[in-house]
């Protein structure tokens, strides 16, 4: 009758998922359903001599892997707790025992059974208790980890997705400002025969000026999307800073933020992945950027210790 009633409440909850508005819910009701009628089962067939009491490990790692952590420790002591209770209820009589033949339960004459033994009986309910705590442990640590990596590529997609797209427009944005800057160069180098007075010539090349330092960003942004991971190359990494701090120099304007950056001369050549260096460069900025939200002052410092480059990140904020 138990194995029946087990059979039938997990078809019911199967055929019961696809129609249900909490599949979550739906899912703690069967794995509680399936413990109790287990701790039954169990009764009827031996108690605690049975070797089917193990299946409460599987019902604990289906609660670690698919539910939440806090679910999956409350289901753990339910689990304990029925199969202590049973165990303990029959070692004192409470309830009858079920005999099975499955170990020695001497003879006719002087019957014993392993279910009425308190030392069998507590061994077998605290090494089942350690093996539930121990599975209900592991099982949501890997789901977390899991989830964590689960999480991270995800978030590396979506960065991805936001690398394609800022290269795209960056790759846009390029073309009109190379042609403007030409436009302008143009006029700068025929301003002399047209006449053209010096205040508006010294305008032109602010405005060639700023177009250009508008070009460095967008091919900064484009170099920073185009994926190399991986492609190691050597080259100065005062370069690799500049072009960085290009990316982030409005922001640090926005956020009251002065930028003091001191750059070594001669630094040796440094065998990194452009992209991926800049990748730090601005996860360390953003960091310091977040310390700072009343504004301060940000160092980026380059020097050279015995042949290695090293760079330090300081700032005014809190931490």
């Amino acid at each position: 009758m138990c194995i029946l009633a087990l059979g039938a409440a997990n078809v019911f909850f199967t055929s019961s998922a696809d129609r249900t508005q909490n599949p979550y819910r739906l899912l703690l009701l069967q794995v509680v359903v399936d413990l109790v009628l287990l701790t039954f089962l169990l009764h009827f067939s031996g108690g605690i001599e049975n070797p089917v009491y193990l299946a409460y490990i599987f019902h604990i790692i289906i609660a670690g892997i698919l539910l939440s952590p806090r679910h999956a420790v409350l289901l753990t002591v339910l689990a304990t707790l029925l199969f202590s209770g049973m165990a303990l209820a029959e070692a004192v009589d409470l309830i009858p025992h079920s005999f099975v033949a499955l170990f020695p339960h001497g003879d006719a004459d002087h019957p014993s059974h392993a279910a009425h033994d308190p030392l069998f009986v507590v061994s077998r309910i605290l090494s089942l208790v350690f093996v539930l705590a121990f599975t209900a442990f592991f099982t949501i640590q890997l789901r977390e980890q899991l989830r964590q990596a689960e999480r991270s590529i995800l978030q590396a997609g979506k960065m991805a997705a936001i690398g394609e797209l800022a290269g795209g427009v960056a790759h846009e944005i390029n073309n009109p400002i190379g042609i403007m800057s030409g436009k302008l160069r143009l006029l700068v180098e025929g301003a002399a025969p047209k006449g053209l007075p010096e205040n508006v010539v010294a305008e032109l090349k602010k405005i060639d000026a700023e177009a250009m330092r508008i070009a460095r960003l967008t091919q900064a942004l484009l170099s920073f999307s185009r994926p190399s991971i991986g492609k190691r190359t050597r080259g100065d990494f005062n370069k690799i800073i500049s072009l960085t701090t290009d990316l982030i120099r409005d922001r640090l304007k926005e956020s009251h933020i002065a930028l003091e950056w001191k750059a070594a001369d001669h630094l040796p050549p440094v065998a990194a992945n452009p992209d991926e260096m800049k990748q730090v460069i601005l996860n360390l900025v953003d960091n310091a950027i977040d310390a700072m939200p009343n504004g301060g002052t940000l160092s980026l410092t380059t020097l050279s210790q015995g042949g290695d480059v090293r760079m330090i990140v300081r700032d005014t904020g809190t931490g």
